[in-house]
């Protein structure tokens, strides 16, 4: 008898520890999700952004739901959304049951000549997909070309120096028609931008990862004084002169 009462309290304690288990799985388990979408293309209340963030929900609870909350990690909701219009901005759990997503949509910008097809690249300098031409998918305007280009390190490169060089300018797609990154000689390596802007001129940053910012304050204060005509042709050069400071010169012949 004695027996048979441990083998009772024994089911009554596995019973208990089952039913508080799936007590817990149930409380702490993914019920609802919160998106918000991040977008220079759909501003909050559109309705289009309204569906994008319905197929980003529906895909993130079909990675994520019914799995404990504390058990959701960054990764898994990375893979759930990441691809080449959206990329995962933060999360936020909320106990017991809410998952938080914030999700930045990429901004197509760059593009490099692949054959007889362009890898296209957001404004980090990021691969989102491949095209037949460079042609931005929002507004069918052209990308911003990278030439001079060898791996990923390159054009995320490029891309970093592109953004405050937008910054200056006001604007980067707009503005640029190309990027290249090139050298002077083989001991220097790739050590210059060269900015071809849409009006005509030309834009080298030398030695570009010193004093970058500066280097692009000083050539756009002086392409912002060129006449019309000199902002057709010729080059503009930013560089470090022997006292350590920057300065920018215009040569008409380029």
């Amino acid at each position: 008898m004695q027996h048979l009462r441990k083998i009772v309290y024994v089911l009554i304690a596995v019973v208990f520890v089952v039913a508080v288990a799936i007590g817990f799985g149930v409380m702490f388990s993914v019920k609802n999700v919160n998106v918000t979408l991040l977008s220079y293309v759909y501003d909050e209340y559109d309705e289009l952004a309204a569906v994008k963030i319905s197929e980003i929900k529906e895909n993130i609870i079909s990675h994520c739901g019914g799995g404990l909350l504390f058990s959701v990690g960054e990764e898994k909701i990375r893979d759930a959304v990441d691809n080449g219009t959206y990329s995962l901005d933060k999360i936020e759990k909320i106990y017991p049951c809410t998952l938080n997503v914030t999700i930045r949509e990429r901004k197509e910008t760059f593009a490099v000549r692949r054959g007889e097809e362009y890898g296209i690249y957001d404004e980090n300098g990021k691969y989102m997909k491949s095209s037949e031409n460079y042609l931005n998918g929002h507004d069918n305007a052209p990308d911003v070309l990278l030439e001079g280009v060898e791996c990923d390190e390159d054009i995320e490169a490029l891309a970093n120096v592109s953004a405050a060089f937008g910054t200056k300018f006001m604007s980067l797609r707009s503005v640029v028609e190309s990027v290249a990154l090139s050298g002077s000689s083989a001991l220097s390596g790739k050590d210059r931008i060269i900015f071809r802007l849409r009006c005509g001129v030309e834009i080298e940053l030398q030695n570009y990862k010193n004093m970058t910012k500066e280097k692009i304050s000083a050539v756009y204060t002086l392409y912002d004084g060129l006449s019309g005509e000199q902002k057709l042709s010729g080059k503009i050069y930013g560089y470090t002169i022997a006292d350590g400071s920057v300065a920018a010169t215009y040569d008409k012949n380029g």
